[in-house]
């Protein structure tokens, strides 16, 4: 068990219902001997836990195997990790939050990209549901510094519990602009932080 040394250190699943909500903060400090994320909250994509994790998912994606819970809980439960199924699902969980994957439900073919989706906790959290859910990586995207101008610019509009990922910036963007449109159309006037940064993000 070659690998295994990145994964014995302390960690806490009851934490994983935590990486899933919004509003959390200090997310370094959850289970800080993983070094899932920074002191900004951004996740590590270095990571020795995440890399493994995501270099796999992409590994399957490429070969057409299997992305399901149960085949990755299966596959680093073997040698080179020996890693238990409890931290595969904080890995994992740690990652949607990050934006390194997205899912889709046992029972849909609907991508899930953001935390804040109805039964998103769930499918962590309940073993079942966890092995027949599927997790993807996501790839290309906005850069980290693009996600902070894009949630600085939602911020001054007033928005609060921004998602973390590009997607579920996107949907908040979408939505803010939607009620602007029937701002203006009442005789309001767009703010400019919006105009700036509308076009950039709609089409993630």
């Amino acid at each position: 068990y070659t690998r295994f040394a990145v994964a014995d250190e302390t960690y806490d699943e009851r934490n994983i219902p935590a990486y899933l909500k919004p509003g959390t903060k200090s997310l370094d400090r959850l289970d800080p001997e993983l070094s899932l994320f920074d002191a900004q909250g951004h996740l590590i994509r270095g990571a020795p836990l995440v890399e493994a994790v995501f270099d796999e998912l992409r590994r399957r994606k490429d070969e057409a195997l299997d992305l399901d819970g149960r085949a990755l809980a299966e596959h680093f439960e073997k040698i080179p990790f020996g890693w238990p199924e409890p931290l595969v699902r904080l890995v994992l969980a740690a990652m949607l939050r990050g934006g390194a994957l997205y899912l889709e439900p046992p029972d849909s073919d609907q991508p899930v990209y953001d935390i804040a989706s109805p039964g998103v906790e769930t499918l962590f959290t309940g073993t079942q549901r966890f092995r027949r859910t599927r997790f993807y990586p996501t790839t290309g995207g906005l850069t980290l510094d693009e996600v902070k101008q894009a949630k600085d610019a939602l911020v001054a509009l007033g928005e609060t519990s921004l998602p973390d990922t590009a997607q579920g910036l996107a949907e908040r963007i979408r939505s803010r602009g939607a009620r602007m449109v029937q701002d203006a159309e009442e005789g309001l006037v767009c703010p400019p932080e919006l105009n700036r940064h509308t076009e950039d993000y709609f089409s993630v």
